[in-house]
């Protein structure tokens, strides 16, 4: 059972400043990141595939409608809030609405951007390595 006493609810409190204080200007690292991840994929593919501009045009823009600018993440429904997180903007935005608004820090979008994250950054270095040689021959 949660502790309802004044000086539990001072602990979560404490807990949930300190939270919001560790994840407060990170945004941006997971922005450049998450860049250069899908920059390093997207480079060399798009560079051997000419119709591959329209297909990440259709795809941003999808990604752009699932990630919660004008709404809250914790407002989607269990089974489909799984899906939104797995954009990578999600938890920055959730970051950023931590640090201005007082709601609680919501850990599962944020541990799920970092993780797509990184993996979008080796993804992207493995598929620009291997890719070099072709996009070099290509030019």
């Amino acid at each position: 059972m949660r502790d309802a006493t004044p000086a539990g609810t001072k602990r979560r409190d404490a807990a949930q400043t300190e939270l919001r204080q560790a994840v407060a200007g990170r945004e941006h690292e997971f922005i450049g990141v998450v860049l250069i991840g899908v920059g390093l994929l997207l480079a060399p593919i798009t560079a051997l595939v000419t119709d591959m501009s329209r297909v990440i045009k259709i795809a941003l823009r999808m990604l752009f409608y699932l990630t919660p600018v004008l709404y809250a993440g914790n407002r989607i429904p269990p089974p489909f809030d799984v899906v939104v997180w797995l954009n990578p903007m999600t938890g920055v935005l959730e970051m950023l609405r931590a640090g201005f608004f007082e709601q609680p820090v919501v850990r599962g979008p944020i541990i799920f951007s970092a993780v797509i994250t990184v993996a979008l950054l080796f993804i992207g270095a493995f598929t620009f390595s291997r890719l070099e040689r072709a996009v070099l021959k290509e030019i």
